[in-house]
């Protein structure tokens, strides 16, 4: 490996933001630029459960995956892509870091809306479907969205041991024809990062039996945090506009915050 901050390596961290192994690393892989060197990590150290659905657990996993996105700065990474269709940290990342930070929906959801009229979500099971309307109206492509569906298969079930390729397969085609014929939509965004893994095993590339284009959510987020840390290497660009959402806290109140839950001093702080 190449030491980081080398201007030759672009250096990604892709993170899972809850207790599991990566699926997704070799999904990235197949997209990443050559010179783009993606390491992954999960927060099993400090989160022991295998998904954030429900409101208790990503408020958990959260600040697990905010100080390990702060170490990935300190660390020397050029950026860090989240692996995770809920997008975990995003927001609380990006207001600590000068590096930019991507996740799996607002990223695909930008690019479905460049693809066609509206389109649709596929997720894991029922009780996420909630969550990602709520997603998509704060990403600001509520509009944009004909449907949140779901494949009724929990995330901790979306490996090859228990759920075949095939199987897997067969049921985004059967969502996706739904949300085609009934929902109206044109292109159809996995947001299930295990799921995509195996529907990407598919025969034929990224698209449905009825002709959706299958946008790979976790790829897509990959993508983006390149074009991100090109735009900032090259472009001078900032990750984000420190004016108003993504303010840096201030930095007293920062310090007394980190020293009193016995936290080491990011950013620079001595």
């Amino acid at each position: 490996m190449q030491q980081k901050g080398d201007n030759t390596i672009m250096e990604i961290l892709l993170l899972k933001p809850y207790a599991a192994k990566t699926q997704e690393l070799e999904l990235c892989r197949q997209v990443a630029r050559p010179d783009t060197n993606i390491t992954f990590a999960n927060i099993a150290e400090t989160y022991p459960i295998p998904h954030v659905h429900h409101n208790y657990f990503r408020s958990k996993a959260v600040v697990a995956a905010v100080e390990k996105i702060l170490k990935a700065e300190e660390d020397g990474y050029d950026g860090v892509c989240i692996a995770c269709g809920a997008d975990p940290a995003l927001f609380e990342a990006r207001e600590l870091v000068k590096i930019p930070v991507t996740s799996t929906f607002e990223a695909a959801g930008h690019v479905a809306c460049m693809m066609g009229h509206k389109f649709s979500v596929i997720t894991t099971t029922d009780y996420a479907v909630p969550q990602m309307e709520n997603l998509a109206l704060l990403y600001g492509f509520g509009h944009k969205l004909a449907s949140v569906r779901h494949l009724s298969i929990p995330g901790r079930k979306l490996r090859k041991e228990e759920t075949s390729e095939q199987m897997v397969v067969d049921k985004v085609n059967e969502v996706a024809r739904y949300c085609v014929e009934h929902d109206g939509a044109e292109v159809v965004v996995i947001t299930a990062t295990l799921a995509a893994v195996l529907f990407s095993a598919k025969e034929g590339g990224p698209i449905t039996d009825i002709g959706a284009p299958v946008v790979n959510a976790m790829q897509v987020g990959l993508k983006m945090v390149e074009l991100m840390v090109d735009m900032q290497k090259l472009g001078g660009l900032t990750p984000v506009s420190r004016i108003g959402i993504y303010k840096e806290p201030y930095e007293p109140e920062y310090r007394t915050l980190r020293e009193f839950y016995n936290l080491p001093l990011r950013r620079g702080l001595k």
